[in-house]
């Protein structure tokens, strides 16, 4: 990950140290309470950066640690503006991607998962004000090819339309992108015209279909 801030000679240690012992995860009889030890080390650096990008993060290979659906997604993550760190504690639980200034979560659900149980979890989340999004591992290797930038294409063509809302509804990488607009993207970003309320109105959307609890979605408003 990249690394922008200056940090103390303290920090850099501790960061090699975390670092080195992450590689030894998998021989770790408490894996999980090391990972969220990682986060309280780090919490109030994640915090200060808030939406911005992971500037000042211990360079740890979570990919050794994922499934094949979890490891698209962070994938996915990494190449948008969306920040959202991988594993993170609350409670009992660990959300698959989560951001703590938000509090917002994207969870992978596979094949063996109990909705009755999720949206439990999920509710009792949302009393804490987490706002939690889930996507299907069908949807993390949907066939959709288009990855729109938010600028630089036309709606004038009915199809690309339909291409476009049918990738944010329908495809692991539309959430995502969908994240990125409504929580990433500073308000002026987005323009008061056709083209820009399409974007915003489908990824609010897809949003609302990937979750199982009902929560206010705040992000950009145009006025």
């Amino acid at each position: 990950m990249d690394t922008q801030l200056s940090i103390s000679p303290e920090q850099f240690l501790i960061d090699r140290f975390l670092s080195l012992r992450f590689l030894e995860l998998t021989e770790m009889p408490d894996k999980w309470g090391f990972i969220r030890q990682i986060y309280m080390e780090y919490l109030p650096i994640i915090i200060a950066q808030g939406k911005g990008p992971y500037s000042h993060f211990p360079i740890l290979d979570w990919v050794e640690h994922m499934n094949e659906c979890e490891n698209e997604v962070w994938t996915s993550l990494r190449n948008s503006h969306a920040v959202l760190y991988p594993q993170y504690p609350v409670f009992n639980y660990f959300i698959d991607f989560a951001n703590p200034c938000l509090r917002i979560g994207l969870e992978v659900d596979g094949k063996q998962h109990d909705i009755i149980k999720d949206r439990g979890r999920d509710e009792l989340l949302a009393h804490i004000n987490w706002k939690i999004y889930r996507i299907t591992a069908q949807e993390v290797y949907s066939k959709s090819n288009f990855y729109p930038n938010q600028s630089g294409f036309s709606l004038d063509d009915p199809q690309l339309e339909d291409d476009i809302r049918e990738w944010l509804l329908e495809s692991a990488a539309g959430v995502v992108k969908a994240l990125e607009w409504v929580y990433f993207t500073p308000n002026d970003s987005f323009t008061d015209n056709e083209h820009d309320r399409n974007l915003y109105a489908w990824a609010i959307e897809s949003l609302n279909k990937h979750r199982l609890v009902d929560f206010p979605i705040i992000g950009c408003n145009f006025t």
